[in-house]
């Protein structure tokens, strides 16, 4: 044996490593305080750097964190202060981390009601989804709120493209009547009725997000109103927290710009079912136990020669996500514009599912004088959601992907020929993949959204703005069976078309008076008249 091999086996020996514990890791520990009042920072996030392990802090602003090895260096972030990193050398004592507050935060300008106020002068609960998230593509801009936005819960209807979502801001409020919160696009109320998005067609799967026809790419802001003192100017409507979106203007400068991205999705896990053997395998048992006389039991022949079909391989598949945007906005001192386009795709992991979304956007604002300005944001798209059908006849299946787990494996999908195995011997849908690959069940929405504006100075200090706006909502739904599939093969084929056509309107005036005394004293005070307000629907199926 040689020197160095004897020397390294002595170090280990008698010099053990000491950033280490028991399981090769080791516990430090810290406290969080505001650098002004040393009170305990709760909630605060703590994260290892260029690692993915992190918590956060207690309600007395302490944290524990498990690391491999010393020394480390910790990231500590929480909303109104400033981002710190420390380095941690040693695990015997606790590490005191004290947060200054941003001023950068505090003086930050948010729109609030129907005006914009600094964050340090608000006193209700307002929070605004981060930058960072609103860069992220998604189908609908609902999903930006997910884990953005504290007492705000967004829970998907289904892992369907395109599908509605459920969002509740600080719970629900009501029993009976709705919970969901009030949008403003740049002013303008937007009804997010996904009843509009419906046109009472019975086998129309998961159904279209009304907030899915909007763009998220083309949004700069998103605020939440969370409490009766942030969304008392809206009333009733209001109830249930306010969202606040203001949509991206133009500048001064003529700029063109593109954002592209392509992904794609798989299924991380299949479930684990019965192969064909062990299929009829347990089905013989059953038999044998519930003493059934009017099956008949797979012999062992007949077992052996079984083949397995996974019906999991033949519905799901890769699934490519496309979000392609263009922008071309500028303009000079008096005038600035935006226009941008985007073509959104979706593909579900399931065959037959998908989600495509066409969009355009006009933003433009003129000053004439000091005194008056004008401005105009106008949005148009066109979506067509594919869907997954509840047609089938086994009860209790949401749609016909539960179908497809629960045929047995020993049923083929094809035929020798190619055409679908058509089979109910098992007391199952005909062809579970059929009903998925032939049925037509889409729904096509064409949306216009926008409002235009007028803001007139009589003095400094006064601002009356005339806001008129509509949304209109044109929603087509096909739905088509045709016979080799479970829901037409009774009626030789079976279909329905469905309309819906949504219009809502609304003309607002409003009175702001804004005005500094001295250097600490300011005073808003706003008066809001509506001048019109309406809504109104047809509806109209064909069978």
């Amino acid at each position: 044996m040689t020197k160095v091999v004897k020397f390294l086996l002595l170090t280990i020996i008698f010099f053990p490593f000491s950033g280490y514990a028991q399981g090769g890791e080791v516990e430090i520990s810290g406290k969080i305080l505001d650098e002004k009042t040393q009170e305990p920072v709760i909630g605060a996030t703590v994260s290892i750097v260029s690692s993915k392990g992190g918590t956060i802090s207690d309600t007395d602003g302490n944290f524990y964190l498990r690391v491999r090895s010393l020394p480390v260096t910790v990231s500590i972030d929480y909303l109104g202060y400033r981002k710190q990193e420390v380095d941690i050398y040693e695990s015997t004592e606790p590490v005191i981390i004290q947060l200054t507050e941003s001023a950068n935060f505090l003086n930050e300008i948010v729109v609030v009601g129907y005006g914009t106020q600094r964050r340090s002068d608000i006193s209700g609960l307002v929070a605004s989804v981060p930058k960072v998230n609103l860069e992220q593509p998604q189908t609908s801009f609902d999903n930006l709120l997910s884990g953005a936005v504290a007492g705000v819960q967004v829970t998907q209807s289904s892992g369907q493209p395109g599908a509605s979502a459920s969002i509740r801001i600080r719970g629900g409020n009501s029993i009976t009547g709705g919970n969901e919160p009030l949008y403003v696009i740049d002013g303008q109320i937007m009804y997010n009725n996904n009843a509009a998005t419906s046109a009472g067609i019975a086998y129309a799967g998961a159904g279209l997000n009304a907030l899915a026809t909007i763009n998220p790419a083309d949004i700069a802001s998103i605020e939440v109103l969370k409490d009766a003192s942030a969304t008392a100017i809206y009333g009733s409507r209001g109830a249930n927290g306010v969202i606040l979106v203001t949509t991206k203007k133009g500048t001064g400068k003529d700029r063109v710009s593109y954002t592209g991205s392509v992904g794609q999705s798989v299924v991380g896990r299949k479930l684990d079912l019965l192969n064909a053997r062990e299929w009829a395998l347990l089905r013989n048992d059953i038999i044998d136990n519930d003493n059934i006389t009017s099956e008949r039991k797979f012999t062992q022949e007949e077992i052996d020669a079984l083949q397995n079909y996974d019906y999991q391989d033949a519905v799901l598949r890769t699934a490519l996500t496309q979000n392609h945007q263009l922008s071309l906005s500028g303009g000079d001192d008096k005038t600035k514009y935006l226009v941008s386009g985007n073509y959104y795709k979706q593909d579900g992991v399931v065959i037959n599912t998908d989600f495509e979304r066409y969009s355009l956007r006009a933003n433009f604002t003129r000053t004439f004088s000091n005194r008056f300005k004008t401005g105009l944001s106008l949005s148009t798209s066109s979506s067509t959601q594919t869907g997954v059908s509840a047609a089938g006849r086994i009860t209790g299946s949401p749609n016909a992907l539960g179908n497809v787990l629960m045929t047995p494996p020993v049923v083929p999908i094809y035929e020798a020929d190619g055409s679908y195995h058509l089979d109910d011997t098992y007391n199952i849908d005909l062809n579970t993949i059929a009903d998925l690959k032939e049925t037509t069940s889409e729904t096509k929405v064409n949306r216009t959204f926008g409002n235009f504006f007028a803001e007139y100075k009589p003095i400094p200090s006064l601002t009356a703005k005339l806001n008129a706006g509509a949304d209109v909502l044109n929603t087509r739904q096909n739905y088509y069976a045709p016979a080799i599939t479970s829901a037409g093969y009774a009626t030789n084929g079976r279909g329905y078309v469905g309309n819906n056509l949504t219009k809502s309107w609304q003309t607002e005036l409003t009175l702001t008076y804004d005005e500094n005394f001295g250097d600490n004293h300011h005073l808003t005070a706003l008066n809001v008249v509506n001048l019109r307000r309406g809504r109104i629907c047809f509806e109209r199926e064909l069978r």
